[in-house]
This record gives C-alpha cells, structure tokens and sequence, in this order.
C-alpha cells in the first residue's frame, strides 16, 4: 500500500465497525475498468495510488433510504426528485442538499411563491426579462411547508491558507421520518411562473397541468406517475 500508515489508522478511526469488500454488483461495475479496482484514480499514475479492493464500511446507520428522479419531456421539460429517508423513531434533522455549479446563485424573481428558490447566473443576482433560471420547487404539506434555500458554508484553507467557502442548495426539515419530492423546472424571467399545487392527503400534485401521484410503496419508497391530459407519461419502478 502507498498511504502511511497514520492514513490507514486514521481509516480504522473513522470506521469503528470495520471494513468489508464492497457486496453491491453496480457499484463494482464503476470501478470495473480501473487497475484492481482501485478507489483513487484521480492520482497522478497508476504506481502512485492505492492498490486496494473497493471497500466499504458503516458511516450512518438509516433505516431507510431511497431515491427516485425522473425527467418528464414536453412544451415546459421538468425533473422530479423523491427522496425518502428515516433513520430512527426519534425527530432529526434531515436536509436536502445539492451543490451548484460555478457561476450559479440565488436570483430575485418577482411573484416567486414562498419556499421556491430561482437559480440563475451569479454576476445577476436580479435576473434579467428572457434570461435563464432554474426554480427549485418542494412539494409540501402547507401546514409544514418547505423552503429551499442556497447557505454559503465555510470550505478548507487552500494551498496559501486563505480561508475559502462555498454554496449548498439546502431544504431543511426536522421529521422523524422525510419524504421529499422536489421539482426542478427550467424558466425564462417574463413568462409565467408554472401553476404548481400539492395536497398531502391524497400525495398527489400538479404543474401546469401535468398531474404527479405520489403513492407509497409496501417497502417504504414513494412511487411516481405522471399523466397529462389523461395519458400515462411515466411510471417510476
């Protein structure tokens, strides 16, 4: 092995109920066209790396978790994201997070419902008529409503020991359990805002039209459908 072994007792450390060779078939196959299945190979060459099987080992113990995304096609394109996740019967914080790319911030858009968040390009922070967002829209209960927010977080020094920071895409919600279902729709500034609404009693939604079903799997997963007009578009597995 090339780490020092301070590295690899530091690993020990972080890992107090051990190590074990990775048991899942598709996270093998990403690493399948790598020398032995190594895990660093960012490094500089194949000689300078970790030659080590693709291991794993318990971070934090979930009693669920689950991830559904589906793209629906159409005059308005929008993508659906359901997370489910539930660690134990006691209330937690859970938080959805995403990281935008460089250049990408919160913008002002006037008439933005409460708990949407617009992204757009970061030089603009009031974005222009015809220009370009991104609306990050929770779908939520309005007796607890959701609200998506960008935090901006301190990172590690760099190489000259300057303090650097970067931006988080956050909903936060304090649940024992959290069912997430996020749509992420494209948007010029000046058209109309899209009609969205969601009642929780029957987990079903709309935007613009398009009718979203979110019922709840016998294994704890919330499935989707999407029809329009009254065609099925999308079923998720």
């Amino acid at each position: 092995l090339t780490q020092p072994n301070s590295t690899w007792e530091k690993h020990h450390a972080d890992a107090p109920g051990g190590w074990e060779l990775e048991p899942a078939a598709d996270i093998l196959r990403i690493y399948q066209g790598t020398a032995r299945y190594k895990m660093r190979p960012w490094w500089s060459t194949y000689t300078y790396s970790n030659w080590t099987p693709t291991l794993r080992a318990p971070f934090n113990p979930m009693r669920h978790v689950f991830r559904t995304v589906a793209l629906v096609r159409g005059p308005r394109p929008y993508g659906v994201v359901v997370d489910d996740a539930k660690k134990d019967d006691a209330a937690r914080l859970y938080e959805w997070t995403a990281c935008p790319a460089p250049g990408v911030a919160a913008v002002a858009l006037p008439g933005l419902p409460a708990g949407w968040l617009a992204l757009g390009h970061k030089d603009h922070p009031v974005a222009a008529p015809g220009s370009p967002v991104l609306l990050v829209v929770p779908l939520a209960d309005p007796a607890a409503p959701q609200t998506a927010r960008i935090d901006t977080l301190a990172g590690p020094p760099d190489r000259a020991g300057k303090p650097q920071t970067y931006e988080r895409i956050n909903i936060p919600v304090r649940a024992d359990e959290v069912r997430y279902r996020v749509l992420l729709v494209p948007h010029r500034v000046g058209s109309p805002l899209p009609v969205v609404t969601y009642d929780p009693v029957t987990a079903r939604g709309t935007l613009d039209g398009d009718e979203l079903h979110f019922p709840l799997g016998s294994d704890e997963r919330t499935l989707l459908t999407v029809t329009r007009a009254g065609h099925h578009l999308l079923t998720s597995p």
